[in-house]
């Protein structure tokens, strides 16, 4: 029988952030067997896992037994399977199609619910295996932050899961279904979903971890839902999700070389004492491998004291760097995120010994 339905194929290469959600929503499910997520929220369930789920002829055809569709339709969700009918119809319950897969997967869930845990038990092994090959700038990016900040494999997976909360819609409300009665409540649904212990989850969470120094996330303690857990700052935000090509392109979401100067030593006749002394005072600090020196320059706005910190420290012969005070969209950044930024800076500059 011709297919009467639209000829969309599917693709073997998901966006890491549709797979992670769908691997999320169903380890959420097998930890917690009367979740609301299959029965209340089931139509939300299946946004999230549909194109995902993989049935056998047995399964389908059980799964068509609770519908109330006639020969016909039924016949067109064998013919091209049910991953293709839920993407074509999933979101049209004003469909027979779409209604009747819903009602039959909630009968499903209800009454022969180790039908529908060989389905997902079978399609999160899968998806498991394909995560793992995908191209994803998100786990990219942590690796690199990773590297550069020692965080653990731990702390890697609750900041990818955050950064993937920031790019979709789906991922965001996956969380905002899980409800968290407690922190500790919280802090067990994220170890769940994320497949780790929830001890070092906890751990992670901390206010001496080092996501929390550097503020790399902040953490909420009363949270209504694991959408609310976590928040990550806007300066972070951008480092998180968008592609970089290398850490040094990273790093200029915290810190970035300060522009040249057209001023010089002559324009600074009345600091020279000032500038000797400091030029020899840096010059010295890098002879002696010192670290984490500091210097204050105070004065009312508009009175050149970054200007003078240029030529300083081009007459010393060093590279100077900026620490970013906003974010991409222009927004100021507040005093604990610049401080993060600084903390994070060092660390990335510690091996030139030519930058301040």
């Amino acid at each position: 029988m011709a297919s009467k339905f639209k000829n969309n194929c599917m693709s073997s290469d998901y966006p890491a952030i549709n797979l992670y959600t769908a691997i999320w929503a169903m380890r959420i499910v097998f930890d917690n067997p009367h979740s609301p997520l299959v029965t209340r929220d089931a139509d939300d369930f299946l946004k999230f896992v549909g194109e995902h789920l993989v049935w056998t002829s047995t399964s389908l055809e059980i799964l068509l037994e609770q519908t109330s569709l006639d020969e016909e339709h039924k016949n067109e969700i064998r013919e091209i399977g049910f991953q293709e009918a839920w993407l074509q119809f999933g979101d049209d319950y004003s469909s027979p199609h779409g209604e009747a897969i819903l009602i039959a997967f909630r009968r499903l869930a209800r009454r022969r619910k180790p039908v529908i845990n060989r389905v997902m038990k079978a399609s999160l092994n899968r998806l498991e295996k394909q995560i793992s090959k995908v191209n994803d700038p998100t786990i990219k990016n942590t690796r690199m932050l990773q590297q550069l900040l020692g965080l653990s494999d731990v702390d890697c997976a609750i900041l990818n899961f955050s950064g993937q909360m920031l790019l979709s819609r789906h991922a965001h409300s996956l969380a905002g279904l899980i409800p968290t009665l407690s922190y500790d409540d919280a802090i067990h649904s994220l170890a769940t979903i994320l497949g780790i212990d929830v001890q070092a989850t906890a751990i992670s969470l901390k206010s001496s971890s080092l996501l929390v120094e550097y503020r790399l996330i902040e953490v909420r303690r009363d949270p209504t839902n694991l959408e609310n857990v976590l928040k990550i700052p806007a300066n972070v935000q951008v480092c998180l999700t968008e592609h970089h090509d290398n850490l040094d392109q990273m790093m200029r979401n915290f810190a970035s070389p300060a522009k040249t100067t057209s001023l010089d030593t002559n324009d600074y006749p009345h600091l020279e004492a000032d500038r000797l002394a400091l030029n020899r005072y840096l010059k010295g600090s890098c002879d002696q491998h010192a670290e984490r020196v500091n210097i204050m320059f105070y004065g009312q706005p508009g009175t050149g004291k970054t200007e003078f910190a240029k030529v300083i420290a081009h007459e010393a012969g060093f590279k100077l760097y900026e620490v970013a005070s906003t974010d991409k969209d222009g927004g100021s950044l507040n005093r604990a995120e610049r401080l993060a930024s600084l903390r994070i800076s060092l660390r990335f500059l510690s091996e030139d010994k030519n930058a301040i």
